[in-house]
């Protein structure tokens, strides 16, 4: 039950923490496939959960990596079959992939880093820009509503399985957000 294809579409990646990471040489249960991360915020030890929605909130992708996997290595996959404007944080500045998904026929646009140069955008490309909390709306939804960020799992099966459901679920009654509808009302 994926979103619909709109030509907008917002990129981000959230921590989903195997176990505290002052416990994480006892952790057992995500021993292969959880490894040590950096965030802003600080280091961890769990998986990555990479997720794509269009401007209405629908989640057009997903895809679950270990901790250590950089954001730029995990969004041309995610991003490879649409078209149009995709929208990201400074994580998925990269050259190699901004000139691969522009072949394609998509634009990634992201803010730049205060030692590189300033892009031009159009007007609405700003407006969209500004609005990429809405990607992180939907990752806070499905953390406190759906408690994806769980850290006690006994196995790796009933995680994957927990947010599995949590997804679905949130493809079933997802949030009423719309990127487009607060342009039109700031325009006005």
């Amino acid at each position: 039950n994926s979103g619909k294809p709109t030509g907008i579409y917002y990129i981000d990646s959230t921590v989903l923490p195997a176990c505290h990471y002052k416990r994480s040489g006892r952790n057992k249960t995500f021993e292969n496939s959880a490894k040590y991360g950096r965030t802003s915020v600080g280091r961890f030890f769990g998986l990555k959960l990479h997720l794509v929605i269009n401007d209405q909130g629908e989640l057009i992708a997903f895809k679950m990596t270990k901790g250590n996997r950089h954001d730029v290595k995990e969004a041309s996959p995610l991003l490879k079959k649409l078209k149009g404007f995709a929208f990201g944080d400074k994580g998925y500045i990269g050259k190699e992939l901004f000139e691969n998904l522009l072949e394609k026929g998509l634009k990634l646009i992201t803010r730049v880093r205060k030692n590189m140069k300033k892009k031009t955008l159009s007007k609405l490309e700003k407006q969209l820009l500004n609005q990429r909390g809405i990607i992180e709306t939907v990752i806070d939804h499905l953390k406190h509503r759906y408690q994806i960020w769980h850290t006690r799992h006994r196995s790796p099966l009933h995680a994957m399985t927990h947010l599995m459901a949590a997804l679905v679920a949130y493809t079933i009654e997802r949030l009423k957000i719309s990127a487009i509808k607060r342009l039109n009302m700031d325009v006005i």
